[in-house]
């Protein structure tokens, strides 16, 4: 396309090639995978699954579950052939008759939201030279504004207009610029930026997340408006290419938290289940940036506690991609973790919910217990250098080196059944060496029983143990696993070939992976802390890989 100059509005873009058709045979699909990746983290009293057809009404309450976070952020978001969200799914897979109410509870945002540009009066943009002359301008009544495509000759841009605050009451601003900048209010300053670096704003992502002023404006005599202005210096960022931006967000007054909060856990009280959808958003996870903490917003925890202390039948919905502290996850019944979902997540939480599939996911991580657990809590480069001095015990490891009890340990997740581990033996080797999963080691063979009421899936994990007098290895790492679908009762045994890396290590001296020998011990059992079965495997020099 030709590139944008000032004077002239962007050229549209190309068409967009035909999608490839969907059916429902993709949703399906979708639907499965959510189901199957979904992690059960605890279910106290049997509570789930629940049956629809003895719900006489469902309180669906929490941030999440009014506005659902689907994908990631930033380029991780891509446009969806439909989205379900957790309201429409569970409306669909409730019987009539059964009541269910959907109430917010407070917001799980650490922002307020763009600015509607029904508020906005002008948003002229002029683009300047060196010396003041004008370019070109134009206008965009968008409260999320930027070019980042700046010609060459443009060092400046004003960006003027008008914010009408129609309501009475306290008025939430926010204003977010990168670089070098100066917002004004009816003429007076109110943020100003002096950052002169260029591709650095890229790299830590402050032309998409810059950070932000806040200003709370009291309007008594209404509609109130606001003469804006912000004057911005271009930033060069290299290969990157010539940008500027600007946010301008505004929260208009409405209820409280406490309200939102009193309301939900009414309607908490007056329902058979309180299923309460909380988690993070694309404020908090996205791509360029990282969280500067582990939290979730306080009146998410404020809510939660509430709503389970006036209904005993809640459950708690934990809508994030990457680990959150759960201080209340001892207090609440029923708890699982639904991830960033997808355009199928209301069809896949009722379908988990109401029992039509199991959620056999796990953790591929540790849930902490507190955030001062975290093994690894800074890391953060001194002069350009970050020191990894946590060595080998990454994630469980260290957890394990510490002795730390976590929330939720590696490898954890529940299902609709119960297990029995039976026994675990060592295989003769079998051609071919490798199998579907990649091992190439040795083989070993783990037998369980499904001794709970229905058809259950497993996830057999084994973990090798570090060996004597070797002070400096993890505690256990992950060999290997398999998965078994078995029916109520039965009994089945899965085959697992490890890889022959696992048991080696790296010798520095030699800068090369040293052979392992002698007796290995192996765990067994449903995740890194709930271990249930012990096997020796004796090894020889053969499972050298150079």
């Amino acid at each position: 396309t030709e590139p944008w100059t000032p004077g002239g509005q962007p050229p549209p873009p190309p068409a967009a090639p035909a999608p490839a058709p969907v059916g429902e045979a993709d949703f399906a699909a979708l639907r499965e995978v959510l189901t199957r990746g979904t992690v059960l983290l605890r279910d106290e009293r049997a509570l789930l699954p629940l049956d629809p057809d003895r719900l006489g009404g469902v309180a669906l309450i929490g941030p999440n579950a009014v506005e659902p976070y689907l994908q990631g952020g930033g380029s991780a978001h891509v446009p969806a052939v439909r989205t379900v969200g957790y309201a429409e799914g569970l409306r669909a897979a409730l019987p009539d008759g059964v009541r269910l109410t959907v109430h917010r509870g407070g917001s799980s945002r650490r922002h307020a939201p763009f600015v509607d540009p029904a508020r906005l009066t002008g948003m002229r943009a002029a683009y300047l030279s060196e010396d003041g002359t004008p370019v070109g301008e134009e206008v965009r009544r968008t409260g999320d504004w930027g070019v980042f495509d700046v010609p060459d000759g443009v060092t400046d841009v004003v960006l003027t207009g008008r914010i009408t605050l129609a309501e009475p009451g306290e008025h939430l601003l926010e204003f977010g610029c990168a670089g070098r900048f100066t917002v004004a209010l009816d003429g007076t300053p109110v943020h100003t930026g002096e950052d002169d670096r260029g591709v650095e704003l890229i790299l830590e992502s402050g032309h998409h997340h810059p950070g932000t002023h806040r200003r709370t404006v009291r309007v008594d005599a209404a509609p109130v408006r606001l003469d804006l202005r912000i004057d911005l210096r271009v930033v060069d960022a290299d290969s990157y290419g010539r940008f500027v931006t600007a946010h301008v967000r505004h929260l208009p007054p409405g209820p409280g938290v406490e309200d939102e909060i009193a309301e939900a856990v009414g309607a908490a009280r007056a329902a058979d289940v309180a299923v309460v959808v909380v988690g993070t958003n694309e404020e908090v996870e996205s791509e360029g940036w990282d969280r500067p903490d582990l939290e979730l917003t306080p009146q998410q925890h404020r809510l939660v506690r509430a709503v389970a202390a006036a209904n005993p039948r809640t459950v708690v919905v934990v809508n994030a991609g990457a680990p959150v502290l759960l201080p209340w996850a001892g207090e609440v019944p029923a708890l699982l973790w639904a991830w960033l979902p997808g355009q199928e997540a209301g069809h896949a939480l009722a379908d988990v919910l109401f029992g039509r599939a199991e959620p056999s996911g796990r953790l591929p991580w540790t849930l902490p217990a507190r955030a001062e657990d975290v093994p690894v809590p800074d890391a953060v480069p001194v002069d350009g250098v970050l020191d990894y001095h946590e060595g080998l015990h990454v994630g469980h490891r260290g957890y394990d080196r510490a002795g730390t009890e976590p929330a939720f340990p590696f490898g954890h997740g529940l299902g609709w059944t119960t297990w029995s581990y039976d026994r675990a033996e060592a295989l003769a080797p079998s051609a071919p060496a490798t199998d579907a999963a990649g091992g190439d080691g040795p083989r070993i063979a783990v037998t369980l029983t499904n001794t709970g009421p229905r058809t259950g899936r497993e996830v057999v994990q084994a973990y090798l143990e570090a060996p004597d007098g070797a002070p400096g290895e993890p505690v256990r790492v992950l060999a290997g696993f398999a998965v078994a679908e078995v029916p109520a009762g039965g009994t089945a045994t899965v085959a697992l070939t490890l890889p022959r890396r696992v048991f080696q290590s790296w010798d520095e001296e030699r800068r090369s992976w040293r052979p392992a020998a002698g007796r290995r011990r192996l765990r067994v059992g449903r995740s890194s802390r709930d271990l249930r079965l012990t096997l020796d495997l004796d090894l020889d020099l053969d499972l050298d890989l150079d």
